[in-house]
């Protein structure tokens, strides 16, 4: 991902129990590699900073997969 902020930073919730941030604010911003494994289940990618994630700056993520139909 590329973080162009001095201002802001990402962070992950998810329903399992994780919290885990993933950038910092950057003094330098620029490109960051960050892998993660995502398991089934609901997630928040949001800015961490001030209020920002109150203000909106969040959007919700559905991880699945084929389920049996029957």
């Amino acid at each position: 991902m590329k973080d162009d902020s001095t201002a802001h930073n990402y962070s992950l919730e998810g329903s399992d129990g994780l919290d885990q941030d993933i950038s910092g604010i950057a003094e330098t911003p620029g490109w960051v590699t960050v892998k993660i494994h995502l398991t089934h289940g609901s997630y928040t990618l949001f800015c961490d900073a001030d209020d920002h994630r109150a203000d909106g700056m969040y959007v919700d993520i559905e991880v699945g997969g084929a389920r049996p139909v029957g």
